[in-house]
């Protein structure tokens, strides 16, 4: 439906609607029409004639009044007399009777059959408004500018003036249409105030949200890589002869604007090289390559691969220098001197260019995202790299980069007394941490002490001939920052109970610690009012107890999806007869493991859900990220991103394998 509304000259309101109806609804024949609309005087005997007479419409002949139908007039005798006139059902506008009845009100109906009749009230919703040429001038002789008197205003009835004030409807759509504008890369129009910073108007998400090749091809091309690095393909190179065409549809245009040739013409093996050099680019950022880790893909031609330079190191030196110097000044000018000591000390160690192990310790509160933050600032202003990392996706969510230590470091799920990061000596990241100056570590407790071992292995074999063949340097010389609280961190004890896991403490020493009997009778007081569980203020609450939560928060009426598990047994025996045969689909069906979903998922719109697996750390998708369901596909979930930097992005996550790493099952299945 779409309404509209106009003043006329005199301040009267009168307005144009548009009613589209259902194909059920909608009439086929033409006396299902006559039942509507009606053209035709009510005769002596219609209760309705005295009410429908005074708001008839009467004009020209049916052909002139109307440009839609020809509406059924029949030469019934019946006339009224308008004054010396005499109007029969020739002259009669189409009417709706229950309309005039009900409202009375001068109400033309029409059955809009052609597109002129549409056209028609858009024209009334998109027209400007009544203006007027208005003079002002003094009496007299004197002289004056005749061009300056004339002044071009907007006419404005009493009525209309009124109507605006208490912001009434003049144009009314449902359902409601917007539109969607995209652009191409790089060609989208930006809007901000001067007072804006142009760093912080970049990085909205509705700036990213009208890049057309953001959510199309350069999707696609995250998206293939994913699945490749998840090794979701048993047959990548049949993936990619069927699929390529879709992946290079971007690249016309992409490589036309770097080579500045608008009326650029690429063949077919062209368009391949450049997609596959893209995938490749990408494939580095997660210390990948086709032709060491998926040999049966094609080969790229180096040519066609811009800059044979380090995708990782271009990423963490890509920062703007000027801000992070801004940046680093206002916290240095907020620093306490217990942060100021602990920010020398490290720095002291990073530019004598000598290897240290520091242990930053201390619980929530005391600043140690504040220490991060005022050291990564400082050694990145200088064209320095600095990697920040944290043992869980949560944890990352509060450090820069938002990274956690086995996406960043390659560090294996199953460890041991020998194992190593997945670092090769040539690759991408082993030139990375060759070139970081501080390696800053949070919620370091919260992990195991082999995956420490296995980054100190592996960056002392990298790093051996920086140190003249020198294997006693711990971490390869590196400085290495660790921070965390052990009072956070509770055992794991797998199949424990709550005795075991829980630790009663007596006394909390880090709350006492400084504290008056004053302040330590007020924490007693509110720790005992929260153990209440009632949530009551005080004995009488006379104000409104009801908690209102916002709209967007609430999980909408829609319907449920089921999404169920394909569960199946990995063996690496060949043999006919084997073993995991006993495990049947069904009883893999009933098997929940840590790390992985159940078998029944059930998912609707607006369900908040958490990332389980690091599927794009580049694009901060690492375990622990939440997202709310906006859409729902047989393969693909479509969510928005609630949590970290990339707060407002749509992302899609698709149908993965994972195998579960649970020590406690005799067996692998996936």
């Amino acid at each position: 439906m779409i309404v509209d509304a106009e003043f006329q000259k005199c301040g009267l309101r009168h307005a144009h609607i548009l009613v589209f109806l259902r194909p059920e609804f909608r009439c086929l024949h033409l006396n299902s029409i006559d039942k509507i609309i009606s053209a035709e005087i009510p005769d002596v005997a219609n209760s309705m004639k005295n009410h429908t007479n005074n708001n008839l419409m009467c004009g020209a002949r049916d052909n002139q009044a109307t440009k839609t139908k020809l509406y059924r007039r029949r030469n019934s005798g019946v006339f009224i007399q308008k004054g010396e006139s005499f109007v029969d059902n020739r002259y009669v506008v189409p009417y709706n009777r229950q309309l005039l009845l009900k409202y009375n009100a001068h109400i033309n109906v029409e059955w809009c059959n052609q597109s002129q009749s549409v056209k028609y009230l858009f024209k009334y919703v998109n027209k400007d408004h009544d203006r007027v040429t208005a003079t002002f001038y003094q009496g007299g002789d004197a002289c004056y500018d005749e061009i300056k008197m004339y002044y071009d205003c907007r006419y404005l009835s009493a009525c209309e003036a009124v109507w605006r004030i208490f912001s009434f409807d003049i144009n009314y759509r449902e359902p409601s249409v917007e539109r969607l504008n995209f652009y191409l890369e790089c060609e989208e129009p930006v809007v901000f105030e001067d007072h804006e910073d142009l760093e912080d108007v970049i990085k909205k998400p509705h700036t990213r949200d009208t890049n057309l090749s953001m959510g199309t091809a350069s999707y696609m091309h995250r998206l293939f890589v994913q699945l490749l690095v998840s090794n979701q393909f048993s047959q990548p190179e049949v993936v990619w002869s069927k699929t390529w065409q879709n992946l290079s549809d971007d690249m016309l245009h992409r490589q036309g604007r770097v080579l500045r040739v608008p009326d650029l013409v690429l063949d077919d093996d062209q368009l391949k090289n450049y997609t596959l050099a893209e995938i490749e680019r990408l494939l580095h950022s997660h210390g990948k390559s086709m032709k060491e880790d998926y040999p049966t893909m094609p080969r790229t031609d180096v040519s066609f691969i811009h800059e044979s330079r380090n995708i990782l190191i271009y990423d963490e030196m890509n920062y703007t220098q000027h801000m992070l110097e801004i940046e680093h000044q206002k916290l240095m000018s907020t620093m306490t001197d217990e942060q100021k000591n602990v920010y020398d000390k490290i720095i002291a160690r990073v530019d004598a260019i000598l290897p240290g192990i520091f242990f930053l310790y201390g619980y929530g509160g005391t600043g140690m995202t504040f220490i991060w933050r005022a050291l990564s600032y400082a050694i990145r202003s200088r064209k320095e790299i600095v990697l920040t990392v944290a043992s869980s996706g949560i944890a990352a969510w509060l450090i820069p980069d938002e990274r956690t230590a086995h996406s960043r470091f390659g560090i294996p799920i199953i460890l041991d007394e020998i194992s190593t990061c997945g670092i090769h000596s040539k690759s991408p990241l082993a030139k990375l941490v060759c070139k970081a100056k501080l390696i800053i570590w949070d919620e370091a407790p919260m992990i195991h002490k082999h995956c420490f071992e296995a980054l100190h292995r592996s960056l002392r074999d990298i790093l051996r001939v920086q140190n003249n063949g020198r294997t006693d340097v711990p971490f390869g010389g590196k400085v290495v920052v660790l921070g965390g609280d052990f009072r956070q961190i509770l055992l794991v004890i797998p199949k424990g109970t709550r005795q075991e896991v829980v630790l009663t403490l007596s006394t909390n020493m880090c709350l006492l610690h400084g504290s008056s009997s004053s302040d330590i009778q007020e924490r007693k007081q509110f720790s005992e009012w929260v153990l209440g569980g009632d949530g009551s203020v005080v004995d009488a609450n006379d104000e409104d107890s009801d908690l209102n939560i916002p709209y967007d928060l609430l999980i909408q009426s829609s319907e449920e999806k089921t999404y169920l598990s394909c569960d199946s047994p990995l063996s690496t025996n060949s043999m006919a007869s084997r073993p995991d045969d006993i495990h049947t689909p069904e009883f893999l069906n009933t098997i929940n493991a840590s790390g992985i979903p159940n078998h029944k998922l059930k998912l609707k719109v607006g369900v908040l859900i958490m990332l389980l697996r690091n599927l794009d750390p580049t694009t901060v998708l690492c375990n622990g990220t939440r997202l709310i369901i906006t859409k729902m596909g047989r393969y693909v979930l479509e969510g928005k991103v609630i949590t970290g930097s990339n707060i407002g992005d749509t992302v899609y996550i698709p149908r993965l394998s994972l195998t579960p790493y649970d020590t406690r099952i005799p067996f692998k299945f996936q």
